[in-house]
């Protein structure tokens, strides 16, 4: 087919694109291209108009682009669509039925990044090829032996590579960073290969997802191991990339941040990383709209950090109404509270300014709407540096709104 042809079909106009995206060298700026690749072959599947014999690749390619996009529950269900796909693909390789499905499995078990899971699939993988090639005495036959070495060390790499993300001990950044290093130089060993289409694009596709993944891995962040470990534990090894980019701006350093992005911002994990920063010994408060938010709120947080916080859900309007003494707030880790009922604990002196290291703002594009947002805004007033000399960092969260609208917000608040 010549390039023309294919770009006037739509099932190799979104092939291309995948290309595109994969042949980048900035993994982490390439985000939106590996995204829309995604949506692009998503549709097509939706749609019924892929090729057949070619599903179960597709499914995959598009998991493994919204993977590396950051897009987790995008990518989550179309790993679990190319599971339900699979039609031996992977047999040839392992050289049985049973263990080529389990692998696949094992591959949509990684996507939900239940890594035991994957971890199994592939070590039975290699106990079986290795049983077989010790009773018969001869390496288990393949057609193509480029495809099964480097599929399978792919395979091991990735094992290795999550293994890394998913700890919290000393060295586990620099470990992150040697597997992220070493997926980039194989990557260039697969260019050199002839692989059929569809094994190089996933192993492309996989080293890309080692990279891209180290960039927003929690076990490389810069806060205490006690923080660390608990977030781990909760099954979180990478930011999200609203996440990701308050941590690029700054968060870690201290500085305040205003960020607007599409769909969940991940406020809860953002304010547990904000109270895990040198384990910081003042508490952190995370603020959104409602009462059942803030609830809901906490209960994430509680199950990131394993119950071994202290915290504090302000949802009434009064201390009558769920509130806490001022005493008690100040011994808590973390507030979780409404804009409504934090205004009420500043200007009442339940709380102070100095009380807080950091406050975690969401639903910030709720300001100015009704008696909320005047809260909101209100609280930000009491918080900002022109207010106390004392103020805590800030960290912003909204919906998108116009850039002068986001820039004038940071500039009131002395924010990035």
């Amino acid at each position: 087919m010549t390039p023309d042809a294919t770009r006037s079909d739509p099932y190799g106009k979104a092939l291309l694109d995948m290309i595109g995206a994969v042949s980048g060298r900035d993994v982490v700026g390439a985000a939106g291209e590996y995204g829309g690749a995604a949506e692009a072959l998503d549709s097509l599947v939706d749609r019924g108009d892929v090729p057949a014999g070619m599903l179960f690749h597709t499914c995959m390619y598009s998991a493994l682009c919204h993977d590396i996009a950051g897009n987790a529950g995008r990518a989550e269900r179309m790993y679990a669509r190319m599971e339900r796909e699979y039609a031996g693909e992977l047999d040839r390789i392992v050289g049985s039925k049973r263990h080529g499905r389990r692998l696949a499995g094992g591959l949509a078990a990684l996507g939900r990044r239940h890594l035991d899971e994957f971890s199994a699939a592939l070590s039975d993988a290699v106990e079986w090829i290795k049983s077989v090639e010790s009773r018969t005495g001869e390496p288990i036959e393949h057609d193509r032996a480029d495809e099964y070495t480097a599929l399978m060390s792919m395979l091991i790499l990735l094992d290795d590579f999550f293994a890394s993300m998913a700890d919290a001990g000393a060295g586990a950044a620099e470990r992150i960073a040697g597997y992220a290093r070493e997926a980039g130089e194989r990557y260039k060993d697969v260019e050199l290969l002839d692989l059929d289409p569809p094994v190089d694009f996933m192993a492309c596709l996989c080293l890309r997802l080692v990279q891209a993944c180290s960039e927003r891995s929690v076990a490389a962040l810069g806060i205490s191991p006690e923080a660390k470990a608990g977030i781990l534990a909760a099954g979180i090894y990478e930011l999200r990339p609203p996440q990701k980019r308050a941590v690029d701006a700054g968060m870690l350093e201290g500085r305040s941040i205003v960020c607007a992005s599409q769909g969940d911002r991940g406020g809860p994990l953002l304010a547990c990383i904000a109270r895990g920063l040198n384990g910081a010994a003042a508490a952190v408060a995370y603020m959104v709209s409602t009462g059942p938010l803030a609830r809901r709120a906490a209960r994430q947080i509680g199950r990131i950090t394993g119950g071994r916080l202290g915290i504090a859900v302000e949802a009434g309007p009064s201390p009558g109404l769920g509130g806490a003494s001022a005493g008690r707030l100040r011994d808590c880790d973390l507030i979780v509270a409404t804009h409504t009922r934090m205004h009420d604990l500043l200007r009442s002196g339940g709380l102070a300014a100095g009380d807080i290291g950091a406050v975690v703002v969401d639903n910030a594009h709720d300001m100015g709407d009704g008696h909320a947002g005047a809260d909101l805004e209100a609280v930000l007033a009491l918080l900002r540096p022109a207010a106390s000399g004392a103020a805590p960092q800030l960290l912003v969260l909204s919906a998108p709104a116009a850039d002068g609208d986001v820039r004038s917000l940071a500039g009131w608040l002395g924010a990035e």
